[in-house]
């Protein structure tokens, strides 16, 4: 993975092929030249951290300045157009067990 992610930022040489000691150093050699940081390819994925009422909470792994911060339900919540983020996990449960309540209460 981490060859894979090289290849697109710098020149391997064939010696740091398959050799990760050697990859890592290249890749510690290209983060300082560029001033940033090289990430596994396909490396940002959601994650679930946590079950509730049908719904996961995910969190973006991998996730970088400019990504969705904080957690998110999957399935969003029912009427909700538009993808939203919670501070904490406690937030996504409250908002979980809130459309519960109002689904019910409505019957």
């Amino acid at each position: 993975m981490l060859q894979k992610a090289l290849v697109l930022h710098t020149v391997i040489r064939p010696e740091e092929r398959g050799n990760f000691d050697l990859l890592w150093k290249a890749k510690l050699e290209c983060e300082k030249s560029i001033g940033g940081i090289i990430r596994p390819v396909g490396g940002k994925k959601w994650i679930t951290i946590y079950k509730h009422k049908g719904y996961k909470i995910e969190v973006l792994n991998g996730a970088e300045v400019g990504d969705p911060m904080g957690y998110r339900l999957s399935p969003p919540l029912p009427g909700q157009e538009h993808e939203r983020m919670y501070s904490t996990i406690s937030d996504a449960i409250e908002a979980i067990n809130s459309a519960d309540g109002k689904r019910v209460g409505g019957r």
